[in-house]
């Protein structure tokens, strides 16, 4: 399939000359048209090279909840020939300041409420300008007086009158006279355009550098694989994390086809889903952890009936959410499937014909091997690592040489660290990460084949089995967030009657919720980090219920 060399900046210019007044992109009731938007790109990206101090390629990190400001931010950065430095909220304050040193970010976004936070640590970063945004930075006079009779509003003046930084208002930007700029000049398509943070769920996050010829080539393939879906007429709604590339890319997918994009925040779209019942969505993206969740509420699930396309992606959907949400909308999730150091996608469904317990095919101009794990290539249907080769695979890791090297061959290859099998026609399964399975009396387990067997139990809200890092003889543990009433010896009957290999956990804790990423994921990671018993659970302040059975945890010779 043969590449345009055109940025995400050039189809969205595109799309201002020829829509200027259709609607862009919408939040809290608030729209801009693709006139309004691109006006706001430009005075912001006009500050960064007029009142700022940074130079082309200088680093701009974004802070902040799914907002207008967020998509405007990353436009201006690029407009302005800046790098976008995209930070993941995690649950360690560490990671943040872990992720504006790493990036050197000279300027940050963020919203008011983060900046007691900031002030911790900006004398540890070269954070030189500071830009707040706030809900009311894009909305009229009446809705300004809304704004100012909500209490909202005075705990947010609050933070800012109590912090010591100095920063400037983003509404303040936009009222300036945006002085005629000469002509902006057309990006480098090998220009870096994005250091994308890994969400921290697998190891600590690391930032995944993306040029402007990856995103722009990742849009073109998965157009391709869409085959017409997205049109300006449509409206897409974007209840992703924006911090995620999943979230970015959805939306820079919306406006470089000239389509309207509303954003949202799981919590609205689950609890006031009838803010959202003005417009007529068509498509939208998610994550299996959302999609759960929206089939729980009335409101929402009739919200999304209408919608011809459900993109999933982030995590693996199981079958029994497929089923369940074919039986609602007449339509399977479109799941598909790709990384951070992808751009994102690798794999998608075509909409025409998806395969439910896949991730789709492989995307255009995009090669794949599966290996063995002395990393030899193996064929169709045969488990393995998956490695990918294409226009879409990162750079390499920002300032982390040796990781690069690691993670990528000398000739291109990204080594994903995810473990699938491909049919003869293409079709990827997804398995298991590497580093989440476990061997138990000679055999290799996959945690996610024995948790939906768990899910099955009727008072089973969510569970994960987990083991220790490095450890192959360290007990296997399953922790469950459960209905009321439900024992461990009740559950480990379960257990047996529905694995017929003999495997059972070594031991069972009942905790009150899982530490999830942005991205829906458990955070395997921190948990395999937890002792067993008799210790507070850090992220429900009480101490789990272990119950200690005998079981071999033995790695093969």
């Amino acid at each position: 399939m043969p590449m345009q060399d055109c940025s995400f900046l050039d189809y969205f210019d595109d799309m201002v000359n020829q829509f200027p007044t259709s609607p862009a992109i919408s939040m809290d009731g608030c729209t801009l048209n693709y006139a309004e938007l691109s006006f706001s790109v430009d005075a912001l990206a006009t500050w960064f090279l007029e009142d700022s101090t940074i130079k082309a390629g200088d680093r701009v990190a974004l802070y902040l909840p799914n907002s207008l400001s967020y998509m405007i931010a990353v436009m201006a950065a690029w407009r302005a020939q800046l790098v976008v430095a995209n930070l993941s909220f995690l649950p360690e304050v560490d990671y943040t300041l872990h992720q504006l040193q790493d990036s050197g970010a000279k300027i940050l976004v963020t919203i008011p409420g983060f900046l007691p936070q900031v002030e911790k640590m900006l004398l540890e970063t070269s954070i030189r300008h500071i830009i707040t945004t706030h809900s009311d930075d894009y909305v009229d006079i009446l809705g300004r007086i809304k704004t100012w009779l909500s209490p909202r509003k005075w705990i947010s003046q609050w933070r800012e009158d109590t912090t010591i930084i100095r920063y400037v208002r983003l509404r303040q930007i936009f009222k300036k006279t945006v002085k005629k700029h000469h002509e902006w000049p057309r990006l480098n398509l090998d220009d870096l355009a994005i250091i994308q943070y890994t969400s921290g769920t697998t190891d600590i996050p690391m930032g995944a550098a993306l040029s402007h010829r990856n995103l722009s080539c990742n849009y073109q393939q998965v157009k391709q694989i869409l085959n017409g879906i997205v049109t300006p007429e449509k409206c897409g709604l974007c209840p992703v994390a924006l911090q995620h590339i999943v979230g970015i890319s959805f939306c820079l997918m919306m406006l470089a086809d000239g389509a309207h994009v509303v954003l949202t925040r799981p919590s609205e779209l689950l609890h006031k889903a009838k803010y959202l019942q003005n417009h007529q969505f068509d498509l939208m993206a998610g994550i299996p952890y959302l999609y759960e969740q929206i089939l729980k509420q009335d409101a929402t699930r009739h919200l999304v009936k209408k919608m011809e396309l459900f993109m999933c992606g982030g995590s693996f959907a199981s079958r029994t959410l497929q089923q369940q949400w074919c039986d609602l909308t007449g339509r399977y999730l479109c799941e598909a499937y790709g990384l951070s150091e992808t751009a994102p996608l690798i794999s998608i469904n075509p909409p025409q014909r998806i395969r439910p317990g896949t991730v789709g095919v492989i995307l255009p101009n995009t090669e794949v091997c599966v290996v063995s794990n002395n990393q030899k290539p193996l064929g169709f249907n045969q488990p393995g690592e998956l490695w990918v080769r294409g226009p879409q695979v990162m750079r390499g890791y920002w300032h982390q040489p040796a990781v690069t090297q690691q993670a990528m061959t000398y000739d291109e290859w990204f080594k994903t660290g995810d473990l699938v099998s491909i049919s003869e026609d293409g079709f990827i399964t997804m398995l298991e990460r590497q580093t989440d399975t476990f061997w138990w009396q000679d055999q290799l387990m996959f945690p996610q084949e024995i948790e939906q067997q768990i899910y099955q139990h009727e008072d089973v809200v969510e569970c994960v089995i987990v083991q220790e890092l490095n450890d192959p003889a360290a007990p296997v543990r399953l922790m469950v967030v459960a209905k009321k009433g439900l024992t461990p010896e009740r559950l480990k009957d379960f257990i047996a009657s529905r694995l017929h290999y003999g495997f059972l956990p070594c031991s069972i804790e009942f905790v009150d919720h899982l530490p999830r990423g942005p991205m829906g994921k458990v955070f395997r990671r921190l948990l395999r980090l937890r002792d067993v018993a008799g210790r507070a659970n850090p992220f429900t302040g009480s101490t789990a219920d272990s119950v200690k059975e005998s079981g071999r945890t033995d790695q093969p010779n």
